[in-house]
């Protein structure tokens, strides 16, 4: 995120490399926000017009992580101090990181299940070495915090 702040641009972010996004998902950033959190629904397998459509089966609708984090760029630069750069993306907890961390440092954030994932089982586990880091970063967060 640091790297994309040195970009020409008002956004920046991270999202997984297997999420899906509708033409609409850009729509949400006319809303000015200091953060954009999104979820995903685990879909079956789709064509691009079907997922535009919207005319796919839907196999989870309650995901309880995030798989994508935006921010206004002038807010992250006054911001990523607050975050933790040791936090290694792709491994469990670094969205549940980031979920309890933004609305401590703003109210003016949105989280919206906009975005959409093919469904497969999981291959990722939070007793990986990467997982137990980012869990012992979350725990701390959690304990600074008093949650």
């Amino acid at each position: 995120l640091n790297l994309c702040s040195e970009r020409n641009c008002d956004i920046i972010g991270y999202m997984n490399s297997d999420i899906l996004i509708p033409r609409s998902f850009f729509d949400i950033f006319l809303e000015s926000k200091d953060a954009y959190l999104f979820s995903r629904v685990d879909i079956d397998e789709v064509t691009p017009r079907q997922l535009n459509e919207k005319k796919f089966r839907v196999i989870w609708n309650e995901h309880p992580g995030c798989d994508g984090f935006f921010f206004k760029k002038e807010w992250w630069l006054n911001n990523r101090d607050s975050f933790n750069n040791d936090l290694i993306i792709g491994e469990p907890k670094i969205d549940d990181y980031y979920m309890l961390l933004i609305p401590s440092l703003t109210k003016n954030y949105i989280f919206k299940r906009l975005v959409y994932h093919t469904y497969h089982e999981t291959i990722w586990s939070a007793l990986s070495v990467g997982g137990k880091h980012n869990t012992r970063i979350f725990e701390q967060l959690k304990r600074e915090l008093g949650k």
